[in-house]
């Protein structure tokens, strides 16, 4: 979990003082090579910033290089509208996009995608067209036209509606859960999972 002293920032905007911590961290190795960055809104709420504070500090990453933008179960907010990709507000194309439809269908047809920068497709093409790829063509049709004919959308819709439901449940459960020492929740605004802190001085390895 990155999370950083933004008293410490003296001033500077909170974005700038982001980006400054991130690109130490890199440099440094404490984020090392190929390292994932956290989601935007993940970023946000380990360090109770706005996500526009973090799109702006990585769009100031983008400048120096490419990042990886994996929005595994974006789709999945409740109460609020979805928050735009960083590779939809990337005026540098320098972001390669990447999601799946694990979560949104089923995981058994195992296909994903890619959205590359356009000065990056033709590399693409050149060296990496090659690999096998191991989905199905036809699974790989049916999506498309599953896609074009909007049962995606209604799809996504049916799985808000039953994800939210089942996470309220999980969570009144958890908060009368009498040998709980709940300290917070949060990540129930979206997503598939939630975060328990606890009030406890039990070290990890116990509590697991």
């Amino acid at each position: 979990m990155l999370r950083y002293d933004f008293e410490k920032r003296n001033g500077k905007p909170l974005y700038e003082y982001l980006y400054e911590c991130l690109k130490k961290d890199i440099l440094s190795g404490r984020l090392p090579v190929k390292t994932k960055l956290p989601s935007k809104r993940e970023l946000a709420r380990n360090n109770s910033v706005s996500v526009k504070t973090v799109m702006n500090a990585y769009d100031q990453l983008l400048v120096e290089g490419y990042i990886i933008e994996d929005d595994y179960d974006c789709e999945f907010r409740y109460g609020s509208r979805m928050i735009p990709t960083l590779q939809s507000t990337d005026k540098n194309h320098r972001i390669i996009y990447m999601n799946t439809f694990s979560k949104t269908l089923a995981p058994a047809i195992r296909i994903s995608y890619m959205v590359l920068p356009e000065k990056l497709m033709q590399r693409y093409l050149d060296r990496a067209t090659f690999y096998s790829n191991t989905a199905s063509s036809c699974e790989q049709y049916a999506l498309a036209n599953f896609i074009r004919q909007g049962y995606f959308e209604r799809q996504i819709s049916r799985l808000k509606k039953h994800y939210h439901e089942r996470g309220e449940l999980l969570l009144g459960i958890i908060q009368n859960a009498e040998k709980m020492p709940v300290k917070k929740i949060t990540g129930d605004d979206s997503g598939t999972h939630l975060l328990v802190y606890l009030d406890t001085e039990l070290p990890d390895t116990v509590l697991k």
